[in-house]
């Protein structure tokens, strides 16, 4: 839902170039609490790449929008990403399946849980920890430390 609500003035600052962060307020996020989302410079890039292609809309349109040009609802851009993982050949994926992969990646180099439960937008760290997989590297990688 925050994604789908996402408009291109979000994103690129009024002189074309790309935010370095993005500011979501209280009443655009699903717990009501507003946060701040850094965005890495590889995503930058990916952004402005897919600006130069996407909907020709005002810096007030929503940055990703269906063909015609018309705001994603949260469910559409569920159905869209399910699709997309079935074309992939990815199997038993769902729309949360992205940030469980990129939460378990950032644990699995050493960022906190804490810092994990604020990017994910979580008030609570036992939410962020359902979305983290332990797997058989992260154990390696603790063993090693002692």
């Amino acid at each position: 839902g925050e994604v789908a609500n996402l408009r291109i003035a979000d994103v690129i600052d009024t002189d074309g170039t790309i935010r370095t962060e993005i500011r979501l307020d209280a009443e655009r996020t699903k717990n009501n609490h507003a946060r701040t989302i850094f965005v890495p410079k590889q995503m930058q890039r990916q952004l402005k790449t897919y600006l130069k292609t996407a909907c020709k809309q005002s810096l007030h349109g929503f940055l990703f929008c269906t063909q015609k040009s018309q705001q994603f609802s949260a469910n559409t851009a569920t159905q869209h990403l399910q699709r997309l993982y079935v074309r992939a050949g990815i199997s038993g994926a769902t729309s949360h399946s992205g940030r469980r992969t990129w939460l378990t990646a950032l644990s699995q180099r050493g960022v906190s849980v804490f810092v994990l439960a604020d990017m994910a937008g979580h008030r609570s760290i036992q939410t962020t920890q359902r979305y983290v997989t332990v797997n058989d590297e992260m154990k390696r990688n603790a063993a090693e430390l002692i």
